[in-house]
């Protein structure tokens, strides 16, 4: 025997599933329509000048670097390199790690080191020496702005 009324609450329900479907395709058909809206062209970059330092001679354009490539003497590669990444001179931040705790950090660049008895610390100065080991990889320097 069939019930009418059991037959008539699962319609109910498969209509309601339908409703909802329907809503949830047109969600997704507005979605994909607001992706496929190309985005605007963006804005050509206008050419500044380098931010100046006072170790090394600034150069006046970004052209003026252009040249600059593998073969390039050491020193063009560090004034190229320090007119990217302008910070202090007077102090530079090197990174160090704890291999026993596994800790990592920065801190300043100290001729004697961190330990903690020496209450007077002498800090280095960034140097073209500093940033060419930090290039060749042989240690890694952070700035100060």
């Amino acid at each position: 025997m069939v019930d009418p009324l059991g037959q008539a609450a699962g319609l109910d329900t498969r209509r309601a599933e339908i409703v909802r479907l329907r809503n949830e395709v047109e969600r997704l058909q507005a979605r994909i329509a607001e992706l496929e809206t190309p985005l605007p062209t963006p804005v050509e970059a206008t050419p500044i000048a380098v931010v100046s330092t006072t170790l090394f001679e600034i150069a006046e354009t970004p052209d003026d670097f252009a040249q600059v490539t593998d073969g390039s003497t050491r020193e063009a590669k560090v004034r190229l390199f320090r007119s990217l990444f302008v910070g202090r001179d007077d102090v530079y931040a090197e990174r160090w790690e704890n291999t026993k705790t596994g800790k990592k950090g920065w801190r300043p660049a100290s001729k004697n080191g961190w330990r903690h008895e020496s209450d007077i610390r002498e800090l280095l100065s960034l140097t073209d020496d500093v940033v060419t080991d930090h290039l060749r990889g042989l240690t890694t320097v952070g700035l100060y702005p």
